[in-house]
């Protein structure tokens, strides 16, 4: 599976945010996926860095594209879990990277939805 490397960035004080989440337990993540606002979830463009995923040291996130009601564009990084129906919320970490193949995907580090309440 190919994916970017993006580190996390993260205050400590809050870093307990994420009730367990993934940014809790890493400092880096690996972006495998992206799901559009369609809901379509597609591999990221070829031509990037493969590294092993471990669910411990580097869980594997998707770009999560979303169109709010007053046509703004949103977006934001979970963990990809494909088949899920689980619903998540900020957790309280950001995610980026200095890769300029990131960057053609987003120019700010975005917020990791990996807070789960159930």
């Amino acid at each position: 599976m190919k994916s970017l490397l993006l580190d996390i960035y993260s205050n400590d004080k809050y870093r307990k945010g994420a009730l367990g989440g993934i940014s809790e337990k890493a400092d880096e993540v690996l972006l495998v996926a992206i799901k559009d606002a369609d809901g379509t979830i597609k591999e990221i463009p070829e031509g990037v860095t493969f590294y092993e995923p471990s669910y411990k040291k580097r869980p594997a996130v998707m770009l999560v594209k979303r169109n709010l009601f007053d046509g703004d564009r949103y977006m934001h990084l979970e963990p990809y879990e494909p088949e899920s129906k689980k619903h998540y919320m900020m957790g309280g970490s950001y995610a980026h990277s200095s890769d300029s193949r990131v960057r053609r995907l987003f120019k700010y580090p975005l917020p990791i939805h990996d807070r789960n309440e159930r």
